[in-house]
């Protein structure tokens, strides 16, 4: 019924699932315990969301990111639909090298290269969205 987004980067602490479906939503972010605005409940990183929301919408995340502003463009089109939550209490630390908690690696250096573009995608794709 449910579908968690997330990488291999995180620490489950105890009883997120259980708060996380607390909320009541079908799009609900997890607080990473670290970034500014995921923990004032913003904006997520890790979601918990429900299969059938993925089913009427085709698709979670929008492919052509690598990967910023993927999460940002799930989260505006949720609460534009009535869809998001936040689960203060479901903790997913996220355990990036950004707060200290990981080596920076190929991998999050990857993740880096396309910023600029992908801002640009997303300015674009939020225009079509509005329209």
């Amino acid at each position: 019924e449910w579908i968690f987004t997330g990488a291999d980067d995180l620490r489950f602490h105890p009883g997120w699932d259980v708060a996380a479906l607390r909320d009541g939503h079908r799009v609900v972010g997890t607080n990473d315990l670290h970034n500014p605005s995921v923990k004032a409940g913003h904006t997520a990183t890790h979601f918990l969301i429900a299969r059938s929301y993925v089913e009427e919408q085709g698709e979670i995340f929008h492919e052509g990111y690598d990967p910023w502003y993927v999460d940002q463009e799930l989260v505006e089109i949720a609460k534009a639909k009535g869809e998001w939550g936040f689960a203060p209490d479901s903790h997913v630390e996220h355990l990036h090298p950004h707060w200290r908690l990981a080596p920076e690696d190929d991998t999050y250096r990857k993740g880096t290269r396309r910023v600029r573009q992908d801002a640009q995608l997303f300015r674009r794709r939020r225009k079509l969205r509005r329209r």
